[in-house]
């Protein structure tokens, strides 16, 4: 709660001196700067210092809050002096952000958890602190990139499980804020997502031996943020071909992952389902009805043929594959029916229940 307070003090003691007119933006910066440096100097060498310094010696977790609050607030004054007040350009505000993000693992592996959750919390504070948003969406996805990037490499080098799914958790937080808000960019936010949720899961795969549970939260969680997210874009996008390709690329690499380990089975059905919701709405939508009618068919080819093609192995999990095909051929035709009746003949939808009846057939006499 001490180390919080001391990132948010930081960044209000900023905030303040703008609101109320003091100081120069370059002065602000460097003493910010300052003030970073002060704290992590003072987790760093901080037992040396005369009376105090038992009080270091005797609680870690004094050392540890100041270094976490010294990278958080370094983290929001870059993005203060790169996007707020333009002091530096873009190729010098990633080397520093990369430098600040390496002072951090450095840290991290130092002083443990605590300063990891500290440089978390400041990281994804820094640009809502910096006053960026929707108007600056490639800079501040820039930014989560290689934040994100480095909170993946953390938790993985130390085993923190915790780490990942926090950090995937944050990064959803904010690409949500973004796909509900932003104007432009929006293939940029897919196209994030995508990267982001598919680095996720392939990071928490190498966690083997870790807590069943938050494995088990690894394994599913940051695939299905991904796919709400693409779900919640496809709209935004207007229904295009971009948007439908996100889906249908996160969507191949669950049935990738399933193919692999069927652990990620769970994922897969989720994967399907979850289409049931952007596809409705296309259909009710005023989007292009032979777009929508490629996305349908390709959704349900998508997943039933591997379905279809693993459904004939001899493993296990074969009644669960049949079933996904059965679900793949079902799903996208339910949803373009219960929203687009009324726009064709019955004959039209009877010629198209009798090509689904086909492989139905198939399944029920091979079972």
């Amino acid at each position: 709660v001490g180390g919080i307070s001391l990132v948010f003090a930081g960044f209000s003691l900023v905030r303040y001196t703008i609101d109320a007119g003091l100081l120069g933006p370059g002065t602000r910066s460097v003493l910010a700067t300052l003030f970073a440096a002060l704290l992590i100097a003072g987790s760093q060498w901080g037992g040396r210092l005369p009376k105090i310094g038992e009080s270091f010696t005797a609680d870690p977790r004094i050392a540890q809050s100041l270094a976490g609050a010294g990278i958080a607030i370094l983290y929001g004054t870059l993005y203060m002096a790169a996007e707020v007040y333009g002091l530096i350009g873009v190729p010098a505000a990633f080397a520093l952000l990369i430098a600040t993000t390496i002072l951090a693992f450095a840290l991290a592996l130092r002083h443990g958890p605590p300063t990891a959750l500290m440089g978390l919390i400041g990281g994804f504070a820094a640009p809502w602190v910096a006053g960026l948003g929707p108007d600056n969406v490639p800079v501040l996805l820039l930014y989560l990139g290689v934040f994100l990037a480095g909170l993946f490499g953390l938790a993985l080098w130390r085993r923190w499980l915790w780490l990942l799914l926090l950090a995937s958790g944050g990064g959803a937080l904010w690409t949500i804020g973004l796909i509900v808000a932003a104007e432009s960019a929006l293939p940029l936010l897919g196209l994030f997502v995508l990267a982001a949720g598919g680095a996720a899961v392939l990071v928490g795969d190498r966690f083997v031996g870790s807590d069943p549970r938050l494995e088990a939260m690894a394994r599913y969680a940051p695939m299905a943020l991904a796919l709400v997210q693409l779900a919640m874009l496809l709209p935004r996008l207007q229904f295009s071909w971009i948007g439908w390709g996100f889906y249908a690329v996160l969507s191949a690499m669950t049935i990738a992952l399933a193919w692999r380990d069927e652990r990620h089975l769970p994922s897969l059905f989720g994967a399907l389902l979850l289409c049931l919701m952007p596809l409705a709405a296309g259909w009710d939508s005023q989007a292009s009805r032979v777009m929508m009618i490629a996305a349908s068919l390709g959704i349900g080819l998508l997943f039933a043929l591997p379905a279809h093609l693993r459904a004939r192995s001899q493993k296990d999990s074969r009644a669960h594959w049949a079933m996904l095909a059965l679900m793949a051929q079902a799903v996208p035709f339910a949803a373009a029916f219960a929203v687009a009746k009324p726009d064709h003949a019955d004959l039209v939808w009877g010629a198209v229940s009798a090509l689904l009846i086909a492989p139905a057939a198939f399944i029920a006499w091979q079972w």
